[in-house]
């Protein structure tokens, strides 16, 4: 009997490794390049449940802690996609003629959600928002750069508020750095992200003082873009194939964090793939992700003019053909508009 078996059971292995190896090379390579952060919750979500094997894709997540390496990346063909923040240099890359386009939502603000706040030191906050806006005059607040899109929502929230950016003190600080400088008194407050943001109010140094929202064009704004490389705009079949893996993930984290669908198993996976604290998701502020994953090109327009006038950005291209929507359009005529 063993005789029998053992080729018996050999053969079968054989044959579960054939189909594998098959399976396997049917899947279209895509290669997405990304910081790890809360934000790539649709990414990580569709690929946990298989969406992308589902639709033929074969998902390599590339982690680059330099956000200008990923439109180079993307310029030279190393990436297919990626979540890219609306910079200057995204602005750049188009214009110099690198065939990539924007058509979806890797981190939004609006609609009640903003993974990006003001906070400030612990006991910054006055009686009212005016008070505590008033009391910033002159001191230090914090961005990561000035050239990222924090930086046009400080002056928003500033301009709000009746002051300008000259009468405060802008200093340019890491994310991590940020909890650190405000914890010893170094700046008085910072545009922080998640989970930075969280880890600063639960140690105790730091209080929210807006949630940016209305700093947002209209209230919303796609701050980080998904953006295709030359690979996946010329391949429409993939194009499309990605986006609707894509969107039922960022589908399943609205259900999660609107709805509380299975909620904890959610913020066990971003805990997982994020190698943040379990209680530290749960506690924090989620960013926004658009289950329908639109777009606007006048808000890619009015951050264009932002860094235009911060001398950031020389020659400005039309929004319009930067942005495309269709794939996301696609992904909702096959999947049904979000409810």
């Amino acid at each position: 009997m063993r005789k029998i078996m053992l080729p018996f059971s050999l053969l079968i292995t054989f044959a579960i490794f054939t189909v594998s190896s098959a399976i396997a090379a049917e899947l279209t390579p895509v290669r997405f390049g990304t910081q790890v952060a809360a934000s790539n919750a649709g990414l990580y979500l569709a690929d946990e449940y298989g969406y992308f094997k589902q639709e033929g894709i074969d998902l390599k997540i590339i982690v680059m802690t330099d956000p200008p390496a990923l439109i180079t990346s993307l310029a030279t063909g190393q990436l297919d996609a990626a979540g890219v923040s609306t910079t200057p240099g995204l602005f750049a890359a188009f214009e110099q003629g690198i065939n990539l386009r924007v058509v979806g939502d890797k981190q939004s603000l609006g609609n009640g959600f903003s993974g990006v706040r003001l906070a400030g030191r612990k006991g910054s906050v006055k009686g009212s928002e005016a008070e505590t806006f008033a009391a910033l005059k002159g001191k230090k607040i914090a961005v990561n750069t000035k050239g990222a899109i924090t930086f046009y929502l400080l002056e928003e929230e500033l301009r709000r508020h009746g002051l300008s950016l000259k009468d405060v003190n802008v200093v340019e600080l890491s994310q991590p750095n940020m909890i650190a400088a405000l914890g010893s008194g170094a700046i008085d407050a910072a545009l922080i992200l998640e989970p930075f943001l969280s880890q600063a109010i639960q140690k105790g140094i730091a209080e929210q003082i807006s949630d940016v929202i209305a700093a947002a064009p209209g209230g919303y704004a796609v701050l980080t873009p998904l953006v295709y490389g030359e690979t996946l705009v010329k391949d429409r079949k993939t194009g499309e194939a990605f986006m609707r893996a894509y969107m039922k993930g960022v589908r399943d984290y609205n259900d999660a964090f609107r709805k509380g669908t299975n909620k904890d198993k959610v913020i066990d996976i971003l805990s997982q793939r994020t190698q943040v604290a379990r209680d530290i998701i749960a506690r924090s502020f989620p960013a926004g992700l658009d289950p329908d994953q639109r777009v606007a090109a006048e808000t890619m327009d009015v951050f264009q003019k932002f860094y235009q006038a911060q001398n950031l950005v020389r020659k400005p291209i039309d929004t319009r053909k930067l942005v495309d929507n269709s794939y996301a359009e696609a992904a909702v005529k096959a999947l049904g508009p979000y409810k």
